[in-house]
């Protein structure tokens, strides 16, 4: 926790985590849009970007993760997760994030995208109550049907302005492709949330891994610290999956090979996507729920001006209040959880 940390280094490990956050997440953001509006008919192009991802977070994390035995060679460090635990929590992560950018082949601009993810706390709350009998207040519940409102006005403003720019006969084969990107964003949202309770459940903390009074052992006898753990197997192990895209992967690939500047930027995507994931994981170690989710939503909302601004995505006065209600709602949830009585488990 940060209280175990001298003072200057916990200035410095915050700074860094807000860095990753604010720059990481932001230039993730952008360079993605960028993607896309390069290669907007290239198919597929939500699965490369995926499976770009895994790999190269794969390939960083096995750094840490490898040591040299002086009998064994290299070695990997043991786990402190069940690999029975991980294949269920790889399962749900690569669901969730293969569906999130499938999402953009579908119409779906990124400020409608930024907004629907915020429903991922609705959809927490709900599963957590159906699913492990998690209690929340009203403010709690008050927060979370700002949120939804938002999402929906949001959702509601995208569609009409779809409806407005595309010609009559092409109106309604829009619409449905649209359809079809809402229904993969809300399959992103429920596979997340149920991600989050998973791993809250399988995944336990470990005294021996916070305790400096620990004897020091070898490195190729250390554990990773679980989050470390995590990010890696569950973009290690969901490499392989990505053997059911193989042939549209395959396909489509040459839109990126024979480009070289797309090349970079999807190089580029993925080492931010990296940096932002080492952001939020670290910032979560370092400071409380609330923090966490102003920063958060403090990124989304200038990803969100960027998006409009520089890309000329369309904005009405619809999407302004949407936004209104979907960030104001996060930061309330966050204030109000942080209350001493707002206690977000059952008792």
């Amino acid at each position: 926790m940060s209280q175990s940390l001298m003072p200057s280094l916990y200035t410095k490990q915050l700074l860094i985590a807000l860095l990753c956050i604010m720059g990481g997440c932001l230039a993730n953001v952008m360079v993605l849009e960028k993607i896309l509006t390069r290669a907007p008919q290239a198919q597929a192009i939500g699965k490369i970007i995926t499976l770009g991802h895994f790999l190269f977070i794969a390939l960083e994390g096995l750094q840490d993760a490898v040591a040299y035995h002086p009998k064994r060679g290299l070695t990997l460090r043991p786990r402190r997760i069940p690999l029975n635990r991980i294949l269920c929590l790889v399962a749900l992560f690569w669901g969730s994030n293969v569906t999130n950018n499938l999402a953009f082949a579908y119409n779906i601009s990124i400020p409608l995208h930024t907004m629907f993810r915020s429903l991922s706390l609705a959809s927490s709350m709900l599963l957590g109550v159906v699913l492990v009998g998690k209690r929340y207040n009203v403010l709690q519940v008050l927060s979370v049907v700002l949120i939804t409102l938002g999402v929906f006005l949001a959702t509601y403003a995208a569609s009409s302005a779809d409806t407005h720019k595309a010609q009559d006969g092409a109106a309604e084969e829009n619409f449905d492709r649209w359809l079809t990107g809402i229904g993969l964003l809300v399959a992103t949202v429920l596979l997340s949330s149920l991600n989050g309770i998973v791993q809250d459940l399988l995944v336990k903390p470990s005294s021996a891994e916070s305790d400096p009074g620990s004897e020091p052992v070898p490195r190729w006898e250390e554990p990773l610290p679980q989050w470390k753990e995590v990010m890696l197997y569950t973009h290690l192990f969901g490499i392989p999956v990505f053997g059911v895209f193989a042939g549209d992967i395959c396909r489509n690939v040459h839109v990126f090979l024979e480009d070289g500047t797309l090349l970079g930027l999807l190089a580029l995507n993925a080492f931010t996507q990296w940096l932002c994931i080492r952001g939020v994981l670290q910032l979560t170690q370092l400071t409380d729920a609330l923090t966490l989710t102003m920063v958060i939503t403090l990124r989304k909302m200038i990803s969100l001006l960027f998006s409009v601004y520089f890309f000329g995505n369309a904005f009405t006065g619809l999407h302004w209040g949407a936004a209104f209600l979907t960030f104001g709602g996060s930061v309330l949830y966050a204030v109000v959880a942080k209350r001493p009585k707002a206690k977000l488990k059952a008792q």
